[in-house]
């Protein structure tokens, strides 16, 4: 029972992603859920449940990624401090940060076309690369 109460309030939390931290979170809580039900044989659709949330925090972080500016690289000029944050202080990869404003481009139609589809069909596990 805790388990689904972790979960609803996952979905809950969606709404409410504010920056690339939260929706990394949140995401890395889903694929953990995701993981167990995979290992605790707890059925497909929970696993697609928790795979849905992990993808739609992906394409937040996305979302949030290609309106950051970007980090310049390099070496500060002097001694001044910059602003920019890189991806490695955002705890995040740039294949990561690179599929993550992918899925983020995908048009909205298309994405949750996609996750219907899969989810409706019930004999595949639904993933980020579909």
């Amino acid at each position: 029972m805790a388990t689904l109460t972790k979960f609803n309030q996952l979905r809950s939390d969606l709404a409410k992603i504010a920056t690339v931290d939260e929706a990394k979170g949140i995401r890395d809580k889903a694929e953990a859920m995701r993981v167990y039900y995979a290992q605790v044989k707890g059925g497909l659709e929970m696993q697609n449940n928790c795979a849905e949330i992990k993808i739609r925090a992906e394409r937040r972080a996305g979302e949030l990624l290609k309106a950051m500016e970007k980090h310049k690289g390099g070496r500060p000029s002097g001694n001044r401090s910059h602003d920019a944050t890189g991806l490695g202080d955002l705890g995040l990869n740039k294949s990561q940060s690179s599929r993550w404003q992918a899925t983020a481009s995908v048009p909205h139609k298309v994405f949750e076309g996609h996750i219907a589809k899969v989810k409706a069909a019930g004999d595949r596990e639904l993933t980020s690369t579909g």
